[in-house]
Parts: structure tokens; sequence; C-alpha cells
């Protein structure tokens, strides 16, 4: 297998809703960018940990969050 099993991306806007991928397949969908990101990081934390990237509709990553038990880095993350 490749890519990443433990990361999980969230994109889409208001109009259309949010959805979770992995590796390309859509896993869930949500009204909210909130919700998204929550049912995200709980199907990396049910998959043993990893990282959840939050996308903007033009595809750029706004943010990113290693859910536990991660690789977290030791850099102090001052975005939250």
């Amino acid at each position: 297998m490749s890519g990443n099993q433990n990361r999980r991306d969230v994109s889409g806007n208001r109009r259309d809703g949010y959805k979770v991928t992995s590796q390309g397949k859509v896993t869930d969908t949500a009204s909210t960018q909130k919700e998204a990101e929550a049912r995200a990081k709980a199907q990396v934390s049910d998959a043993g940990g990893g990282q959840v990237y939050i996308h903007r509709p033009d595809g750029k990553i706004r943010d990113a969050d290693t859910v536990h038990p991660g690789n977290e880095s030791p850099v102090r993350d001052t975005k939250h």
C-alpha cells in the first residue's frame, strides 16, 4: 500500500459542504468545517494517531494538526 493511511484531509466550502478524505477517497462529509475536522480527528485517533490537514477552498493547506499518539514535532504549535 502506498500513502499515509493515518492522514485525513478536510476540504470543501460553505455552499457545497465539507468532505473528509483519506488517500483520495471520501470517508465522511459534513455541513460545517468544524464538524468535518472533528470527524477527521476521530478517524485518525481510531487508526492510532496521525495527521489532519485542513485545506482552503483553493486547495492550499490552511492548518495541520497531529492527533496523538502520532509523531508530534517538539516545536510548540503557536497557531492554537
